[in-house]
């Protein structure tokens, strides 16, 4: 497999504690799956409250990064 697909993200998520930092792309549906986590409480969903977004946008790219601590 040449790709990262939803099982390695699935396994990546459940390995995942605070602090962390992901850095994603401004289509990137991170965040929203963060906030779906918590909203539902699934497993392990404290890990991911209180989590937020920042936008660092450049005049050619856009970088979001998703932080707790």
């Amino acid at each position: 497999m040449n790709y990262f697909g939803m099982v390695e993200f699935l396994r990546l998520m459940a390995m995942v504690r605070p602090p962390f930092v992901f850095f994603s792309g401004t289509r990137s549906e991170l965040p929203a799956y963060l906030d779906l986590v918590a909203e539902l409480r699934l497993t392990g969903w404290e890990r991911f409250a209180g989590s937020q977004t920042l936008t660092v946008s450049s005049t050619s790219t856009a970088i979001q990064a998703t932080t707790t601590t």
